[in-house]
């Protein structure tokens, strides 16, 4: 039978999972390595690791099912997927910042565009600037 070992956070919330064939590497327990993590064996066969992260939290010496993380944006706790405002908003912000870059081409001396269009981009792009500041909430 094959041992498989998970590091789970304090929320049960598997971060890894790796083999250890048939005996276990390191004692279930506090992780040695990081003491707000716990080791925890799985016996059995586990197809896709990933997918039992992502199915899967720990409490209570038991594995639980769970729906997969909505988006990267959302972490477990309290055995449920809680938005986080504050990676929302990083991740907004990446985006935003992913469109300006692709329009800078628009605002270049040389760039093809006529003054009409240039500035019909200058008012996209101020609007894009102030996309975290608008929507705040």
């Amino acid at each position: 039978m094959t041992i498989y070992t998970a590091r789970v956070n304090s929320e049960g919330d598997p971060e890894s999972i790796w083999t250890t064939g048939v005996t276990p590497d390191i004692a279930e327990g506090p992780d040695p390595s990081d003491s707000t993590k716990t080791i925890v064996h799985i016996s059995g066969a586990l197809v896709d690791t990933a997918a039992f992260i992502a199915n899967h939290y720990y409490k209570s010496s038991t594995w639980h099912e769970r729906e997969s993380r909505p988006e990267s944006y959302y972490n477990w706790k309290d055995e449920a997927w809680v938005l986080d405002s504050a990676a929302l908003f990083q991740e907004i912000r990446n985006q935003r910042n992913s469109l300006l870059f692709m329009c800078d081409w628009t605002q270049a001396a040389d760039s093809p565009l006529t003054d009409e269009k240039k500035a019909e981009w200058v008012t996209y792009r101020a609007e894009l600037r102030a996309v975290p500041t608008d929507n705040s909430t």
